[in-house]
């Protein structure tokens, strides 16, 4: 399973900070489902609202622990002060590590993203404008 962290409302920089810190340690150490190796290292991403016309994301398909892109994104997400920041770590159930499969997505002004794993996906009835939108796993 994955992990979410989400931001909302009117929060102290320096505060939101030490929770991404906190947050971003699950990538080495998070509690996972007995057999499965430790930590959610399969992709991160973190997206915002900047206003009512504006979302930033950026998402990798890479270990958050390395190097400094998921600390940066941190900073620059932090600096805009946006209302809500939505974060994931991804812990690969299915699909591979690529960063169509790394959340969070967007799609007609929304940002989201889930935890765990959804089975028979191909049996969910979209729209066929929405399915062919899809480009994860």
């Amino acid at each position: 399973m994955c992990r979410i962290l989400s931001l909302s409302g009117n929060y102290k920089k320096e505060r939101a900070a030490l929770i991404f810190r906190s947050f971003r340690k699950l990538a080495k150490d998070g509690k996972v489902y007995d057999g499965m190796a430790k930590g959610h290292r399969d992709g991160w991403g973190i997206g915002s609202y900047l206003d009512d016309n504006n979302v930033f994301l950026l998402k990798r398909p890479t270990n958050a622990l390395i190097g400094k892109g998921f600390k940066k994104t941190v900073d620059r997400v932090l600096c805009d002060k946006p209302n809500v920041v939505i974060s994931h770590l991804r812990k690969a159930s299915t699909g591979v590590k690529k960063k169509d499969n790394s959340h969070p997505f967007y799609r007609d002004g929304f940002l989201f993203c889930h935890n765990g794993t959804i089975f028979n996906s191909i049996n969910i009835p979209l729209r066929s404008d929405f399915k062919k939108n899809i480009k994860g796993q």
